[in-house]
This record gives structure tokens, C-alpha cells and sequence, in this order.
């Protein structure tokens, strides 16, 4: 179970509008959001995250944590 603002973030994201909706908060009419867009997480169904860790000076890019 999801609470507080993790639980927010994935309501939003599971929206079948979000992209539409963070078009509208950008307002520019320079930017756009395109379908192809890759978003984390991606709502229920896709929770996990993206995270880039620093490892001692040597970055590393992980998925889920």
C-alpha cells in the first residue's frame, strides 16, 4: 500500500491524461510533451523508478530503487 505523496505521484501518473495535464503546467507554448515520453513511474501497473546513485564518484543508473 502507497501512502502520502508516492501515493499522489502514481494516482497522477495512472491518469489517462498526464501527459495532457503536464503540457498544461509547463504553458509554454515553446515545450511539449510528446506520447512517446518516457515517464517513471508509470502509474500502478509500472511503480518502479529510475535512480541514478553515486557510487564513490562513479555513477551508476539503476532501475527500481
Amino acid at each position: 500500500m502507497y501512502r502520502g505523496s508516492r501515493k499522489h505521484i502514481l494516482d497522477w501518473t495512472s491518469h489517462p491524461d498526464f501527459l495532457r495535464q503536464v503540457e498544461s503546467l509547463i504553458g509554454l507554448p515553446e515545450c511539449s510533451v510528446v506520447d512517446s515520453s518516457a515517464w517513471q513511474p508509470r502509474g500502478y501497473k509500472e511503480p518502479d523508478e529510475a535512480c541514478i546513485e553515486d557510487n564513490g564518484g562513479n555513477p551508476a543508473f539503476y532501475i527500481g530503487l
